[in-house]
């Protein structure tokens, strides 16, 4: 009982080192296919990464979950969405005043235009 937090801190330290898989852990053994390759090899050290674990599909898959997690972060904290103000100059208060006025003498024109005669037989909608 005393020695289960030593134990869960060394399998989470030879995951971390890649020196077994999930699988491996689950089943209390490590794959056929990595003895095969150690024995071809003649080197049973884990300094070679040939013989270090292959991550299981789940492990990949949270590996590449968290991978595109840190990327959205970074890429929310790097975003600047300040946008530069317009710049209002006398000209262009100017040229805005001169095209209200003129917007003001059209609508007044248009509706000197319209009288009770003029719109008697025409259809609004």
């Amino acid at each position: 009982e005393t020695d289960r937090g030593f134990l869960r801190w060394l399998v989470i330290r030879a995951r971390e080192l890649q020196l077994v898989n999930s699988s491996e852990l689950r089943r209390s053994k490590i794959s056929a296919r990595r003895m095969d390759t150690m024995r071809k090899t003649k080197s049973y050290s884990l300094l070679l990464e040939a013989n270090l674990a292959e991550p299981s599909d789940t492990e990949a898959q949270d590996v590449r979950r968290e991978r595109r997690q840190h990327q959205a972060e970074t890429m929310d904290m790097d975003v600047d969405f300040r946008f530069p103000e317009r710049k209002q100059t006398q000209s262009s208060q100017g040229s805005a005043t001169a095209l209200q006025s003129r917007l003001r003498s059209h609508n007044t024109h248009r509706m000197a235009g319209i009288s009770v005669s003029s719109s008697h037989k025409v259809d609004i909608q």
